[in-house]
């Protein structure tokens, strides 16, 4: 898949010097990190990257291209580079809690799970009330085998989760499975 991903990275920046759509000189950030987002809903993910890897290259604050990218790098299973961006958006923007929990989670799907469990306490230090972080911190827990660590954090999730939450369900079902 990663192959895959390169040979349509590589055919992307051909086409963009033989023939861009965009017939005139990109000055500002704003252009190219829009230009990012319309072609990731256009489905051309090379593409997409390739103008978020500009956009970075201008301004490496700009948390919200460094989220989009991970994005990117997720749909392809690419963990380490996602894993790099995640750390990046939390950098440059580090009042965000999300962006914590949003890296604990994507550290879980790299198959990191005790750097995921320091990151997610983090996340949950600095927003309490996100119901996210301890969710994801359960099914870290579990991975690590420590029951009442993920039954607190279940537990936890499960007080904070609006009613309609999609994720009740699973966390019910975690608990229940819990020695």
């Amino acid at each position: 898949m990663f192959a895959d991903f390169q040979t349509l990275l590589a055919r992307s920046q051909k086409e963009e010097q033989k023939d861009s759509l965009i017939r005139f000189p990109l000055n500002t950030n704003d252009y190219r990190y829009t230009l990012a987002i319309l072609e990731m809903r256009a489905s051309r993910p090379a593409d997409a990257m390739n103008m978020l890897k500009e956009t970075l290259a201008n301004d490496l604050g700009l948390f919200m291209a460094h989220v989009r990218l991970a994005d990117l790098y997720e749909q392809y299973q690419m963990w380490s580079e996602a894993v790099t961006e995640r750390r990046r958006a939390v950098e440059a923007n580090p009042d965000d809690a999300a962006l914590e929990r949003d890296l604990g989670t994507t550290l879980l799907h790299a198959g990191r799970s005790a750097e995921a469990e320091t990151v997610l306490h983090q996340a949950m230090d600095a927003n309490p009330r996100d119901p996210g972080a301890p969710y994801v911190l359960g099914m870290v827990e579990q991975q690590l085998n420590k029951t009442a660590d993920a039954r607190a954090a279940l537990t936890r999730f499960l007080a904070l989760a609006p009613s309609k939450d999609s994720r009740i369900a699973d966390a019910k079902d975690r608990l229940a499975k819990l020695p």
